[in-house]
């Protein structure tokens, strides 16, 4: 299962709480990175925070990546499921063609 994660940071930690904040974070990264998990991570321009795109077998495993994340208790962490497109491309056509013979 493919999910998007988006982390904006909301409440601004204590600054003595940043240095290993920022040395988590970046562990964080690097084993997701290491362990395939995470197939994209990014920094969004200009705002404290970032996106990945996961993959995973469960939710269990999605929730254990999400409740990992360093800054997480310091922010806004929003996960969207992902669809492939072709697919729900195919589902839109045969719906709409549904809706074109009621009545």
């Amino acid at each position: 299962m493919k999910f998007v994660v988006i982390i904006i940071q909301k409440h601004p930690p204590h600054h003595e709480m940043m240095p290993a904040l920022t040395e988590a974070m970046a562990q964080w990264v690097a084993e997701a990175k290491k362990t395939g998990k995470m197939e994209a991570l990014y920094s969004i321009a200009g705002q404290p925070g970032g996106l990945g795109i996961g993959n995973v077998d469960s939710l269990e495993e999605l929730d254990d990546i999400v409740q990992g994340i360093p800054m997480g208790p310091f922010s806004e962490v929003q996960v969207f499921p992902l669809s492939d497109i072709d697919h729900a491309m195919a589902t839109m056509r045969e719906q709409v063609k549904k809706m074109g013979t009621l009545k």
